[in-house]
């Protein structure tokens, strides 16, 4: 195998673990903080020897930081195996009000042949209807029955009681703010999307109710400054120079010249269009399969674990156990003591009575 003492060396003391967190969402998600590539030709046999299993994907240290972590696993969007260049990652477990926005007043249609992406937008279509997201902002639209349209805020809203930049609407508790700049991102993708004129008309009709949720915050488990063009071009060369991957130093540059933070994700990844024979990111494909789902794991170093694992002993289950172990070995010296003073006794009573003996005579 080509993997060298220096790489077993750091493997040894730098791999991963990869751990689900119990939510089934996240606020924020590891994706935002790695780069990954899939590469169509590959041979995954050798995989299993570079690094830590973790469920059908394995995890190894960079080439180009022992800090930053390396995922491979095989992915069917598209065929091929992922290559994620990881920042370790924890989760800060968050109570995130989330406002919901029912309307019945656009007076649109939802358009057909919608982009995956539009000005940030992630637009995922079924054949019932179309979710749109960005950030803390959800909107969802029926396509069979459009009487109704829900908007989902997750993000703590000023109260209207001060002064608002953007527009207001009530809420089971009080009158809340719709800031500048998230009215601006809705306004954008209702005109897109042929729903409605404006956030505004939205508002002539309308239910609102707030709930609290806990759900983890995934944030950077350590500071990293990453160069990520040059950390996946180093990366991709190894795996090319022990034959993972298949491809070419001009492949290996036109995807480093497309890696960045937050390039992760089966939406956002970089992937090679067979069409155009070109590298770009899966959402810009052509009938794209898009998701909703975020990876919620996080990515925790193997050292960490180890510590959680030595932690001191509780002394308080050792009093027991050294009293009854400072009882025994005194009994047992007072008994050997016993036994030199009995065999020395029985010594000088013979030395006494052969004394005798020897008078008589």
């Amino acid at each position: 195998m080509c993997c060298n003492d220096k790489v077993k060396h750091i493997i040894f003391f730098i791999l991963f673990l990869a751990i689900p967190i119990a939510s089934a969402s996240c606020l924020t998600s590891s994706e935002q903080f790695a780069s990954e590539v899939v590469i169509p030709n590959y041979n995954f046999a050798e995989v299993p020897f570079l690094g830590e299993k973790f469920g059908s994907s394995y995890i190894l240290s960079s080439q180009y930081n022992s800090d930053l972590l390396v995922v491979l696993q095989e992915t069917d969007f598209p065929k091929g195996i992922s290559v994620k260049l990881q920042i370790p990652t924890e989760a800060k477990p968050t109570n995130i009000p989330t406002f919901k926005i029912t309307s019945s007043s656009f007076t649109g249609s939802l358009k057909e042949n919608l982009a995956p992406t539009y000005v940030g937008w992630q637009v995922l279509c079924s054949p019932t209807e179309c979710v749109f997201e960005k950030g803390e902002i959800k909107m969802t639209a029926q396509k069979i029955k459009e009487q109704e349209l829900v908007i989902e805020i997750s993000k703590q809203l000023s109260s209207c009681s001060a002064a608002c930049s953007g527009i207001c609407f009530s809420t089971d508790e009080d009158s809340k703010c719709i800031d500048s700049k998230i009215r601006s991102d809705l306004d954008i993708i209702l005109k897109y999307s042929n729903l409605s004129k404006n956030t505004r008309e939205l508002l002539d009709s309308y239910n609102a109710s707030t709930s609290k949720d806990a759900i983890s915050e995934i944030i950077p488990a350590i500071n990293l400054a990453i160069d990520w063009k040059e950390a996946m071009r180093q990366e991709l060369v190894f795996l090319s120079e022990i034959n993972i991957i298949e491809i070419t130093r001009v492949d290996i540059e036109k995807i480093s010249s497309l890696s960045k933070k937050g390039q992760s994700g089966q939406n956002n990844r970089i992937v090679f269009d067979p069409i155009f024979s070109f590298w770009r990111y899966y959402n810009e494909i052509e009938n794209a399969t898009l998701t909703t789902k975020q990876d919620c794991t996080i990515y925790k170093t193997l050292r960490e674990s180890s510590e959680e694992k030595n932690e001191p002993v509780n002394t308080i289950y050792l009093v027991p156990l050294i009293i009854t172990m400072a009882a025994l070995i005194s009994f047992l010296i007072l008994l050997i003591i016993a036994k030199i003073i009995i065999s020395f006794n029985k010594e000088r009573e013979k030395k006494f009575k052969k004394s005798n003996t020897l008078e008589k005579k």
